[in-house]
């Protein structure tokens, strides 16, 4: 079985432990930002449940309903996974990026269900 120098990157394989952690460090506030993107995880998930009630009015409590809902979110994930994916390494604070487009999707939101 390998160790986990076999997962690194050629050039950090040869540096110790110590040196490792210099070359990456970990971020301020990291219990923070898993626990700001749990919330971001549950925050979809309700949303989901949302869409799945409208959807619901419109198609009935069946299988179409629930399909549109799963093919919508897989296609946004694809899409924006095209799109964002070359674009983010050229980005100065990807978590800064990814804070405001949260902003953005919660605006969104907060319109679209405001009579839900």
């Amino acid at each position: 079985m390998r160790g986990f120098r076999h997962y690194l990157r050629p050039d950090m394989r040869s540096r110790s432990k110590y040196d490792r952690e210099k070359v990456i460090p970990s971020p301020k506030g990291g219990g923070l930002i898993v626990w700001l993107v749990f919330a971001s995880g549950f925050a979809g998930l309700v949303y989901q449940v949302l869409w799945m009630k409208q959807l619901g009015l419109l198609f009935g409590n069946t299988s179409h309903a629930a399909a549109a809902v799963l093919a919508a979110f897989f296609a946004g994930l694809g899409t924006g996974s095209w799109w964002w994916g070359g674009r983010v390494s050229k980005v100065a604070r990807p978590l800064r990026l990814v804070a405001w487009m949260e902003f953005g999707i919660a605006d969104g939101r907060a319109h679209l269900f405001r009579g839900a």
